[in-house]
């Protein structure tokens, strides 16, 4: 797992695909990105750079059973590679296929849910801020 700064000054080029994705995606009202299938698999990598897959939460569309098998098997995928503890899958009535964010526990009493932090808003502020000092 890298840091924020390493990731940019890396080769590959992930942060300009994570800054580029959330300039166009994320706002005040959404903290999570909405991404199709294909965005996704492209995502993931850059994710887990980031933080470890506990500290991601997936929602996807619960009406649609090819949105969750598809999403179980490329999960699968990464955890067979990893044996570091999994995503935060939640089923959503979300007019998106996915949406992928910071997760952030919330607890009312004793029940407990998963929610989107607004961290990732943060860290893609961070990276533009960074990409225009360095350029």
């Amino acid at each position: 797992m890298l840091n924020l700064r390493q990731l940019v000054t890396q080769k590959d080029l992930g942060y300009q695909k994570l800054l580029t994705m959330g300039i166009q995606k994320l706002s005040t009202r959404q903290p999570a990105l909405p991404l199709s299938y294909a965005e996704l698999v492209e995502f993931l990598p850059i994710a887990l750079t980031l933080l470890p897959a506990e500290k991601w939460l997936i929602k996807y569309q619960k009406s649609d059973s090819v949105i969750y098998s598809k999403l179980t098997t490329l999960l699968q995928s990464y955890h067979e590679q990893n044996e570091e503890p999994k995503f935060h899958l939640v089923p959503s009535k979300t007019s998106f296929d996915y949406e992928i964010g910071i997760a952030r526990k919330q607890s009312v009493g004793n029940n407990s849910t998963w929610q989107f932090s607004s961290l990732l808003r943060f860290t893609v502020h961070y990276l533009f801020l960074f990409s225009t000092d360095t350029n």
